[in-house]
């Protein structure tokens, strides 16, 4: 099974959003058993926030069953654990290895610097200088200007074809724990998906169309693994 359960996990219940209440609960629950067999690191964020989304609206759905709306409500109380298990987790990790200098309001992106490889800290800091908290909504609109300026601060150059192919690279590399950049920052691998996708650049999907197919594997694996 893969290791970076979040996102695969995310795909899985984005491909039931429009689904029955009955599908939305067998995956929820699915996705949320194997969270819970995992270690706390591996839930992120933006899955438990994609549970709750998917849970919710069984909860207010006219079609759905009083016995499923009790399921829904009882799955909801497992995610809010899984939740508060990550958060233990994160403040015993801060406490050994300390906390990261906040970033200061006012700081520009050119105040950023650029470090070798790309880190966390790093994006963390341009985005909030770019965008603020438009950021945190990587579905938004965003003009060309934004694009282009993000990609620029980024690279702390102007973007070519192989930079932005480079910075694709470094943004789905694999940490230790099966993680990416690209998972924690989707709208930066966006940018710089489109950015070569303007420009015509063949394999600009790649790394998208890859990630993809391992959900969807991920998927086929756990439905097999659960219906034994």
């Amino acid at each position: 099974m893969s290791i970076n359960i979040s996102t695969n996990g995310r795909a899985a219940l984005a491909s039931v959003v429009n689904e029955s209440a009955a599908e939305k609960l067998l995956r929820s629950k699915k996705v949320i058993t194997s969270l819970e067999q995992s270690p706390p690191n591996e839930t992120s964020a933006r899955v438990t926030k994609d549970l709750r989304f998917v849970l919710r609206t069984v909860l207010k759905s006219k079609e759905a069953a009083p016995e499923e709306v009790e399921q829904a409500g009882a799955l909801l109380l497992r995610v809010k654990v899984l939740g508060i298990r990550r958060e233990q987790f994160r403040t015993v990790k801060n406490g050994n290895e300390g906390v990261e200098e906040p970033i200061v309001a006012g700081t520009s992106a050119s105040q950023v610097p650029r470090p070798a490889t790309i880190t966390f800290s790093f994006l963390m800091s341009v985005l909030e200088a770019e965008l603020g908290d438009m950021w945190r909504f990587p579905d938004n609109e965003f003009s060309n200007e934004s694009r282009l300026g993000l990609l620029e601060a980024v690279l702390d150059s102007k973007p070519t074809i192989g930079s932005v192919q480079s910075l694709q690279a470094e943004l789905y590399k694999k940490d230790s724990r099966g993680f990416t950049l690209a998972g924690t920052f989707p709208l930066v691998a966006r940018f710089a998906k489109e950015y070569l996708l303007l420009h015509g650049v063949a394999g600009a999907t790649k790394y998208e169309d890859e990630e993809k197919e391992k959900a969807r594997q991920w998927i086929a694996d756990l439905d097999a693994e659960m219906s034994k």
